[in-house]
């Protein structure tokens, strides 16, 4: 699949949530903890290829993702591979990425409040992210299936940016913004 985002710092969301709140139909919003568990290699240098692979956690359940190189300057246009793990499992392969010489460089904690809508006729889910030591942050995001989808979908993503006054956004991935607030990079 290929993950269309755009990410938008934000000082708050009490501004936000009524216009988000009006595109909203039937669907409840979910509110999750989620801890993304990052890794990288000595020699591979994951940060160069500009690709990641993470562990993330969110409840009962585990996700391994790999994350392709960024393919735009101004939104998050990459491939993305997502297994879904046990927590059992999920140590298990820790475990692994361990032993072939990955280490863990950072651990991401975030509140994520999901809203599934509909824009312009494709399924979008709006992130509201509380970021540990990081900040806050609106993700817009659409999931394609073929390379000819995307153009179409940055597009719905502008739109929809403009239509809850979102301007400004932001390629830097959350954990690149907490090394740096840490002085790690």
């Amino acid at each position: 699949m290929i993950e269309i985002e755009k990410k938008f710092l934000v000082e708050g969301f009490d501004q936000l949530k009524p216009k988000l709140l009006a595109l909203v139909s039937d669907a409840q919003s979910v509110v999750q903890a989620q801890s993304d568990e990052y890794f990288n290699h000595e020699q591979l240098r994951f940060e160069i290829q500009d690709i990641a692979l993470r562990i993330r956690s969110v409840e009962d359940r585990c996700i391994l993702t790999y994350k392709g190189p960024n393919r735009d300057a101004k939104t998050k246009i990459r491939d993305e591979i997502e297994v879904d793990l046990s927590e059992e499992q999920s140590a298990g392969v820790i475990r692994v990425l361990k032993g072939i010489g990955l280490y863990s460089t950072a651990v991401v904690r975030k509140t994520r409040e999901n809203y599934p809508i509909q824009w312009e006729g494709s399924p979008v889910n709006v992130s509201l992210d509380t970021v540990e030591e990081v900040g806050c942050f609106v993700e817009i995001e659409i999931v394609a299936e073929a390379e000819q989808e995307v153009p179409a979908a940055v597009k719905k993503l502008e739109s929809l940016a403009s239509e809850l006054s979102l301007s400004e956004s932001t390629t830097t991935s959350y954990l690149e913004m907490l090394l740096r607030n840490r002085g790690e990079i």
